[in-house]
Order: structure tokens, then sequence, then C-alpha cells
């Protein structure tokens, strides 16, 4: 449902073969849009997961996007809705993804249940689909926030040790002539960013915003 893109930004112009898909690469949008629908055409990635925990199928995934940096020949690219708490400074208070921007770019808010359990059904239905066998966030390609603690530990974490992908490693990154990855931060490995999706939530076991729930929509 993605605007088209243009005919030189294709697979076979950049030299990439997209029959042999390999990765996902996680990302967050910095931005919410209340979850409409209607509203992420312009979204660069092949699959967004809205708060509401809707999926969109934004571009197929035979396309080349200029989404991941280095991973873009081997990877779909996969946006997240929302605004996340990504770094706790000394005084105990959060920095924001979007905190940098002269204007906020959206409200402050956290990951919700319905978004982390839908990303991990799509990262699966990706597993089992095209047989990707590596997860990867895009800081590793690109020296970004992006996607963050929240997402790295929910979904791309859990991808590793539940699905059995590979993440690359703790010293792992990538880089083009249009820039250099980063690797993981240590703290992001913390557990503080667990999200329990099996029981009720509690601030007492997160140090972060209280995930919410809304409607889930798990892809075929």
């Amino acid at each position: 449902m993605g605007k088209q893109q243009d005919k030189s930004n294709t697979s076979a112009g950049r030299g990439c073969d997209r029959s042999k898909i390999d990765t996902v690469t996680i990302h967050i949008m910095e931005l919410a849009r209340n979850s409409d629908e209607t509203r992420f055409d312009g979204v660069n990635a092949h699959f967004a997961v809205l708060r509401s925990g809707t999926v969109l199928h934004l571009h197929d995934e035979s396309e080349y996007l200029f989404a991941s940096h280095d991973f873009n020949c081997r990877s779909i690219a996969v946006e997240f809705e929302g605004n996340y708490p990504y770094k706790q400074q000394k005084n105990g208070q959060y920095l924001w993804w979007s905190d940098t921007y002269p204007t906020p770019r959206s409200k402050q808010d956290g990951p919700t249940v319905d978004q982390i359990v839908a990303g991990r059904a799509l990262v699966k239905y990706f597993r089992d689909r095209h047989k990707i066998q590596n997860i990867f966030a895009h800081r590793q390609s690109c020296g970004k926030v992006c996607p963050g603690p929240h997402l790295w530990f929910n979904i791309v974490k859990w991808g590793v040790e539940k699905l059995g992908l590979n993440d690359g490693g703790p010293g792992y990154t990538t880089s083009n002539d249009h820039c250099s990855g980063s690797i993981i931060p240590s703290h992001w490995r913390d557990e503080k960013w667990a999200i329990d999706l099996s029981k009720p939530f509690s601030n007492s076991t997160f140090s972060g915003p209280s995930p919410t729930h809304g409607n889930i929509c798990i892809p075929p």
C-alpha cells in the first residue's frame, strides 16, 4: 500500500539480487500518528508495525529500498511506530528518541504490548516464508540510536534466543560509502527493558513507560 518507488530504485539497478533476502532490519519511526493506517504511505520500509498492533505491508519484499544502508540489498526493513525513550541520564530522567528536534515530532511514548506481539509474529513469518537467518538493528549499519533498547531487547534479542536468528554478536557492525554502523550498547542488554507478555504488566519490573494494550493484527 506504500507509495510507488522511482523505477530507477530497483534491485537490478542497484546490483542486488533480492531473491536472496536473508535478513530483517528493525527500525523505529521516531514519530507516531495514532495508528491511522492512511497516514503511513510515505514510510520508507517494507512493513510498518503500528502501536495498535496492526501490521502494514507497504512495499513488496522484492523491492529495493533506501532504508537500512549496508543491509539494503539483503534485508526486509520493518519500522515500528512510536517515539520511545532510549537513554536514562544520571538524574534518572529519560532522553527520548526525537528530543533533539527543535519541534517535537510526536508525543513521548513507549512500545505497546500489542506492538511487540505483532512484531514478533512478523519476524517469525519472515523466518518461515523467506528463511531469513539474521535480525539486525539499523544502528549496526549506520550509527544511530535506531531502533533503541526497547525494540532491540524485545524483538531482536528475542529473535536470536527464540527463533535461532543471528544478530552478528556484540561487536558486529557494517558500513558502506554513506554510513558506518555502531555496536549495540551493553546497557541495551539489561533485563530492565524486558516486557513480559505472559502476565500483567508491572512498573516495578520495567524501567520506562508502561506498554498499553490495543488491537492485535497478526499477519497470515
